[in-house]
């Protein structure tokens, strides 16, 4: 049994945590300028792609939830929820892959991160959770830096193609779908993450490739699969099973003001790749959009240092907040 006089973890320890999750927020950032790639030299749909890179990530994160015990059956429940939780996955990854190969990298990434403004307006309804003013003025500043995003240049009259269109619904679509999976995530706290990331990933993998496999979009060159092998395994196996080590020594707070560096790598890593700018809607809808996030999230109640030797996560309850990794 542990004390109840709290000790703060040591500072070397705090720091490694840090610079690990900078660094994992660095890999989740590359996925936009990696996509863009393959949609520019392959003719791979983003079925086909979400899928395998689902696949990879699963199969990577396999190995690390057998040695946790986070399949066994009663740590998975309630059962309903596991299964809402694959399912708004499933369509999430697709909706992001899609968005990025229609529109900007930035406006697919920022849209993708309105996931919490969702939730605020879903919550009640879904979970009973209801909003602190310090979150309703921080989902009312995300929402006007969406609309910038969605409706800035028709405002202005710059026109935009369909295509374009398309990108920026698909990504309105996968952050409503990532609000979705992250309120069935609320209801398996008592889940082992790993373990429920590895399912998500698994089921996505599935669904997606039976369906490359009906329209006979299955086959890829062996530079792609060798590219989404590292997509799945490295850019999201590998961040997500370091981020879940360090919030064990960091209040989760931290961290996910943290991994908003992920949106703003995100668009960087594409201009140095690809050369794609983001337009000026872009930086004034995605500014608003972090900024919001920042003033919900600082206006948490932070959660207690962990005792000396007992992971912040058993007191905070709040791994399953970790982000995914688009």
């Amino acid at each position: 049994m542990t004390s109840p006089m709290t000790t703060h973890p040591e500072p070397d320890r705090q720091r490694l945590a840090i610079a690990i999750l900078l660094f994992s927020t660095v890999l989740w950032s590359i996925s936009g300028a990696v996509l863009k790639v393959l949609f520019e030299q392959t003719h791979l749909t983003a079925t086909t792609m979400a899928g395998y890179r689902a696949l990879f990530a699963g199969l990577a994160l396999l190995p690390l939830g057998l040695w946790r015990g986070g399949f066994r059956l009663s740590q998975l429940r309630p059962l309903p929820w596991l299964a809402v939780a694959a399912l708004s996955f499933c369509p999430m990854m697709l909706t992001f892959v899609s968005s990025v190969g229609y529109t900007t990298s930035a406006n697919a990434i920022l849209l993708m991160y309105t996931a919490p403004l969702w939730v605020l307006l879903l919550a009640p309804w879904l979970t009973g959770d209801h909003a602190q003013r310090r979150d309703l003025l921080g989902g009312a500043i995300g929402m006007v830096g969406m609309a910038a995003i969605v409706l800035g240049p028709a405002l202005v009259g710059q026109k935009q193609t369909d295509t374009e269109v398309a990108g920026l619904l698909l990504g309105l679509a996968s952050g409503v779908c990532f609000a979705a999976m992250s309120l069935a995530l609320r209801r398996l706290r008592q889940a082992d993450p790993v373990a429920v990331t590895c399912i998500n990933n698994l089921v996505t993998a599935a669904a997606l490739l039976a369906i490359a496999a009906m329209r006979g979009k299955l086959w890829c060159p062996w530079w792609a699969a060798l590219t989404l092998a590292g997509l799945g395994a490295i850019q999201i196996a590998t961040p997500y099973a370091l981020y879940c080590w360090v919030l064990r020594y960091m209040t989760p707070q931290r961290g996910t003001l943290l991994s908003l560096t992920e949106p703003i790598m995100n668009p960087i890593w594409t201009w140095m790749v690809v050369g794609e700018v983001p337009s000026w809607a872009t930086f004034l809808g995605g500014a608003m959009i972090i900024g919001g996030l920042v003033v919900m999230i600082r206006g948490q109640r932070p959660a207690r240092e962990a005792p000396a030797g007992e992971p912040a996560l058993q007191r905070s309850g709040r791994e399953k907040d970790a982000p995914t990794a688009a």
